[in-house]
This record gives C-alpha cells, sequence and structure tokens, in this order.
C-alpha cells in the first residue's frame, strides 16, 4: 500500500466520527506522522526546547541535550 493510499483510508475512516475519544487521539498522530514524517524526530516534539543553529537543544522529558534529528521516544508530542 502507497502511503498516499493509507492516508486517504484513514482520513476517510477518521471522518465518519465513531472512535473513541482515545482512539481518534492516537489515529490522529499517526496520522500526522504519515504526512510529515520529517517532523517525527526530537525537533518536531514540544518538549524539545532552546535549539540552537546547529540542531542541538535540550529535553525536558529526560532532562538531558538532545538533537533534532533524533528519533522520538515514547514520550514524543
Amino acid at each position: 500500500m502507497k502511503r498516499s493510499d493509507a492516508i486517504a483510508i484513514i482520513e476517510r475512516e477518521q471522518s465518519k466520527g465513531r472512535f473513541e475519544s482515545e482512539l481518534d487521539t492516537a489515529i490522529g498522530i499517526a496520522l500526522h506522522a504519515l504526512k510529515e514524517p520529517r517532523e517525527m524526530c526530537c525537533g518536531g516534539c514540544q518538549r524539545f526546547t532552546d535549539e540552537d543553529a546547529n540542531g542541538v537543544g535540550w529535553c525536558e522529558e529526560h532532562d538531558r541535550e538532545a538533537y533534532c534529528d533524533e528519533p522520538p521516544c515514547g514520550y514524543f508530542e
């Protein structure tokens, strides 16, 4: 299945509004990852702050230095 087909199917099913709130949220996150895969890294997380010109910032969740292109952790927002 192509990514564009998966996006279309998810959007179609989600628009029917028949999912529980928690499932709808999870589907929304998955849909965003499909639409904008480059944003699914530390640099796209709300907990990533104080990024400098080199892509180095601070992970507020893990209280450590992080790089914007690192893969997301389980706390990605």
